[in-house]
């Protein structure tokens, strides 16, 4: 799944972007504990399962006032138990996708590159 933002919000100027569901850790959660807690919030879905043994660390830079800021995302695999989807405030669209389609949408080269990995690893694993 893919989702869209128009890149408005507190303090940010980003222009508008497709991304996977993610988001920040709060004090003291694990990366595990956030991203269950990120897909609640973002889209809305509890039931899924985390597939064993992929996980890929993403670099980049987002802007906050004007200023670059680095970001590090780890970034997970997840299957969804449910297509069923509420939005978050922070985004305006969703949308499931093939790699194709997903691989089309999604902004951020370095998250283009993620998606490369999961199919990588689902070759593989299989």
């Amino acid at each position: 799944m893919v989702i869209h933002s128009s890149g408005t919000g507190e303090g940010t100027d980003r222009p508008d972007f497709w991304d996977f569901p993610k988001g920040l850790l709060e004090p003291g959660e694990k990366g595990i504990d956030a991203v269950r807690r990120e897909a609640r919030e973002e889209v809305g879905i509890e039931e899924f399962e985390i597939v064993e043994g992929f996980k890929e660390t993403v670099r980049y830079f987002t802007r906050r006032e004007g200023k670059p800021v680095p970001k590090f995302v780890a970034m997970f695999l997840g299957e969804s138990k449910t297509d069923e989807v509420e939005l978050s405030w922070e985004h305006d669209q969703y949308a499931w996708q093939s790699y194709e389609g997903a691989y089309k949408k999604i902004t951020l080269p370095q998250m283009r590159d993620v998606l490369k990995s999961v199919v990588a690893f689902l070759k593989t694993s299989s």
